[in-house]
This record gives structure tokens, sequence and C-alpha cells, in this order.
């Protein structure tokens, strides 16, 4: 039964969706976004990963797509997202949630070839999600056009500056007709996001459901300081508690995280792996091994900080400090999601006392010693 006001607003059609998915309330920034993007206002939102902020925006976005589709023909919407893990989740909700409505969506993002996106963009599709690097080659190309579009998403906006996509987006905009609809979300209002957002955004509802750099109350933090020539011991004896059930293992490079995945892996952990080098074809098949239990551990750099939403992740263990403060709270948040328990456990050295301490300035918040026996 749907018992959220803002669920409430939806058509028939979604709201079966959700009962599909075992949604009855709306998490906070569902219940605040919801109405105001179904008003046809702008929406600049501060809501961290895990707070149901796919679905805040993209239930009203699929209304407002469904009801146009009878007088207008072309894709209607444009979601854009930094990453192509973020792509691909993006497509599975879209398609779980508009499972009811007669709508057509297509996923775009690189590493893949051209020519099957573009046969697909050659059909009748009414939404588009795209990463910002891929969508700017095809349409280089004529593959698609962007001039119907009636409203924008950026979803981690904040993540998509900060990977340089900033003259891509302003080269997408120029694409798109002046009067639509703009919805940004971020995580963090740095002070560039927040120069787009003003470029962007006209006379927008600001929501802030969290502060930025907030780390969620289900997640229990702690640090361990230990040197770094007892990190891989200590790590085998986190990995070998039966209370770590499944854990995302965190590294700054991609040699180290190759490195330790040999030695783990030649310790008897069922044990994958996820870096920017690998093809996505790999990088799928892991992220669903993780999900599915196949592993129960994945050692992974920051590639995977954002856009990667595994059902009850038990651990993140942070083996090295990130070396940005702020991905720190990127990090820890791929557990305790959607209101389940997690635990964040940082392995620091002398060396890394620095950044733990921006990173306590950041979230406002003094990270407890592990009480481990």
């Amino acid at each position: 039964m749907i018992t959220s006001p803002s669920f409430g607003k939806l058509i028939k059609p979604l709201q079966k969706a959700l009962l599909k998915e075992q949604y009855s309330a709306a998490t906070p920034i569902q219940e605040q976004a919801i109405p105001a993007i179904l008003k046809g206002e702008d929406v600049l939102a501060i809501a961290q990963t895990g707070t149901g902020k796919t679905a805040a925006f993209l239930l009203p976005v699929l209304q407002m797509v469904a009801k146009e589709k009878k007088t207008l023909q072309g894709a209607r919407a444009l979601i854009l997202v930094p990453t192509r893990e973020l792509a691909i989740q993006t497509g599975e909700y879209t398609y779980r949630y508009g499972r009811y409505l007669p709508l057509s969506h297509v996923v775009i993002y690189g590493g893949v070839p051209h020519q099957p996106q573009i046969e697909i963009l050659q059909g009748e599709i009414d939404l588009i999600i795209a990463t910002p690097g891929r969508l700017l080659e095809l349409l280089h190309r004529g593959a698609l056009r962007l001039d119907r579009i009636k409203i924008l998403v950026l979803d981690e906006a904040d993540r998509m500056l900060d990977m340089g996509f900033l003259p891509d987006i302003r080269t997408i905009l120029s694409r798109l007709p002046l009067k639509r609809q703009s919805l940004l979300f971020t995580a963090t209002l740095s002070p560039l996001t927040s120069l787009l957002a003003d470029s962007l955004l006209h006379n927008p509802t600001t929501l802030s459901i969290t502060p930025a750099a907030s780390v969620g109350e289900q997640i229990n933090q702690c640090v361990w300081e230990v040197e770094r020539t007892r990190k891989e011991e200590v790590l085998l004896k986190l990995l070998r508690d039966p209370a770590t059930d499944s854990a995302i293992i965190f590294l700054n490079s991609r040699k180290g995280a190759g490195r330790l995945y040999v030695r783990l892996k030649k310790a008897g952990l069922n044990i994958g792996i996820l870096h920017a080098d690998l093809k996505q074809n790999a990088r799928l098949r892991i992220v669903g091994e993780l999900r599915e239990r196949k592993i129960r551990f994945l050692i992974a750099t920051d590639l995977a900080a954002r856009g990667l939403d595994i059902e009850h992740l038990s651990h993140v263990i942070n083996y090295e400090m990130p070396q940005k403060p702020e991905n720190y709270v990127h990090r820890i948040g791929r557990t305790g999601r959607a209101g389940n328990p997690g635990t964040a456990i940082s392995l620091c050295d002398k060396a890394e006392r620095k950044i733990l301490a921006q990173i306590e300035r950041l979230t406002g918040e003094k990270i407890p010693s592990c009480l481990i026996g």
C-alpha cells in the first residue's frame, strides 16, 4: 500500500511499479523533490548517494515524459551521469520504475563500440541516459538530436566536474532548447558546482536533505591506526572475521590494487577487483558477482566510490586513506544504504594522519578508534 503523499501524486502505472519494488513510504529527498519536479520547477538537490535520490528525479521525469508522449515525438528527457556504472544502474531503475509505461529509453556510455548505440538511437526513444563524453561523440556523428528535450537532469554533478566534464557539459547545453526544466543533483556543493547551478537553473527550488559531506547515521565508522607494513595482516584478520559478510576494499592506485588482489587471492579469499582499466563487460561481470555473492569481497579504486549500488554490503574498508577527503564520504557510502546498517573501517598509518584530520574537519565529526580484539 502506498502511504507517502509524494508517491500518491504519481500515476497508477508508477505506483504499481513501486508496489512491485516493495516501496510504500518515500525517503526525505523523494518527499520533497517529486512534488517540485511535477510542478515543472527547476531543482537544486544536495543529497548523498543512498538517500533514494535516483527515484526522486526518475519517478516524476517518467511521469512527465509519459504524459507528453501523447503529443510529442522524440526524446524528451536527458539524464547525464558521470560514469558507466551509474549510467547502467540508472537504466536498470528506469526499466523497473517504468515497466508499466509505454516508454523506451537508451543508455549511452563509452568503452563499447559506437554502432550498436547508433542503431538503437535510430528507433523511437523517449529518454536518454548518458555519460557526457560518449553523448558528445554521438552528437558530433549526427547520431541523435537534442532539440526536443524538455527535461535535463545532471546527476552527481560534482563528480562530473571533478572528472573534467565541464567543457563537454557546456557543449551539450548549447545543443538543448533554452526552454526546458533543469534538475541538478549533487552530493557536495563546491564553488564550481554552484557556478554551474547558477548558469543552468532558473529560480530553482533548493533541497538539502543532509549537509554536504555528512555521513549516514546507519554507518558505524572507526579508524584502526596501524603501521603500513602490518596493514595486510590486519586486513586479513578483518576479512576472515565472520562479521564481515561482504566488503569493498579501497586503494588509491590501480597498481596497488592489483598487487593486493594477487596476494589476497593466493591467501584463499573469494575476491574480485574493479578499476578503470578493465573492459566494460568485465566490470559488469565483477559487480554482478558481488551482488549475487559469487564473490564476497571486492578490491577497488575510487572508480567504485560512486554509482555502485550493492544491497546489504556489510563493510567498506579503506586499506589506504583517500587522497581527497571528500572521497571518504563517497567510499563509505557504498555501505549502510537504504536504511541498512553498515560498517566502515579505515586503516591509517602515520603518514596518513593528516588526511584523517582533513576528513574529520570535512565531516565535522571525530572518527573513533576501532575496538577490535
